[in-house]
């Protein structure tokens, strides 16, 4: 059964933003120096050109993945820390052990006997207690039943809590295992030919690196024709000419200055789906 000591929790969830800050920042330092060299013209030849395909294409999207993971799980650990406080106990140094639920449960029962044993003899004034004896024992059964079922209730908000945050690292961790298999991979240096002095990634398994490589995206416009013509774009679907291209000239200038379109290379124009359906339908 769980148990948890939240502040032992919190003292974790401490040193390790520290720790992930660390190397957050030791990683972005990293991909800087990646980056200049990658960048820099003069480093030529095929080792070179080779070096710098295998950084971009591995090392990249481990580093990469790696900030985001740790950036995840930071903020999965605070939330926890958050949930606990208001769903179980905002207690700073609460301690909830789910074994003593069925002893709690068990004194509850023994209590509340007691309990109802203390009433019936209250009622036949057959006690042997004095009235005030008997009022003093009732209340003190009535506050130790209402301390066990309030202990109670905490560690069954617990048990609510731990069930629903199970999976709460679940992504975070998938992730965290394929960028390990990565690691394991170039420190393998199967990636590096002796022979040529040139890096290779064929003889790498890469299976890690289709999950931390997003897919591409698809062009949208592909299925667009475009022809430029003076001061517009004529655009062609399935044998369809726009029309009017002087009202179509002054909706596109509009729309650019309002946010709709945007230059994606001069004078090229990169239309939203939805944009360039309504720019389509009013000018035909």
């Amino acid at each position: 059964m769980p148990r948890i000591d939240i502040g032992e929790v919190r003292y974790f969830v401490d040193q390790f933003l520290k720790e992930s800050g660390l190397l957050k920042q030791a990683l972005t330092e990293y991909r800087k120096v990646v980056a200049k060299i990658v960048a820099d013209k003069e480093i030529k030849g095929d080792m070179a050109d080779s070096a710098k395909e295998y950084y971009q294409t591995v090392h990249y999207p481990i580093i990469d993945t790696t900030k985001a993971c740790m950036t995840d799980a930071e903020m999965i650990l605070k939330q926890y820390i958050a949930d606990f406080e208001s769903q179980v106990d905002p207690s700073p140094n609460a301690r909830i052990d789910s074994d003593e639920l069925q002893d709690l449960q068990a004194d509850i029962r023994k209590c509340q006997n007691r309990y109802e044993d203390l009433l019936v003899k209250m009622k036949s004034a057959s006690g042997g207690s004095s009235l005030g004896e008997q009022i003093g024992m009732q209340l003190g059964m009535q506050t130790a039943i209402g301390k066990l079922q309030h202990e109670m209730q905490i560690i069954e908000k617990y048990l609510d809590f731990d069930f629903s945050h199970q999976n709460a690292m679940e992504d975070v961790l998938r992730k965290l295992h394929q960028v390990k298999q990565g690691l394991t991979e170039i420190q393998s240096s199967k990636a590096y030919s002796i022979v040529s002095h040139t890096f290779n990634t064929k003889h790498m398994k890469l299976g890690w690196l289709d999950n931390l490589t997003p897919a591409p995206k698809k062009d949208p416009y592909a299925k667009y024709e475009k022809t430029w013509q003076g001061s517009y774009w004529v655009l062609i679907k399935m044998g369809k000419r726009m029309q009017r291209q002087q009202r179509l000239r002054k909706r596109i200038t509009k729309a650019l200055k309002t946010g709709l379109l945007r230059y994606h290379r001069i004078p090229m124009l990169t239309l939203m789906p939805r944009e360039l359906k309504e720019l389509w339908s009013t000018t035909m």
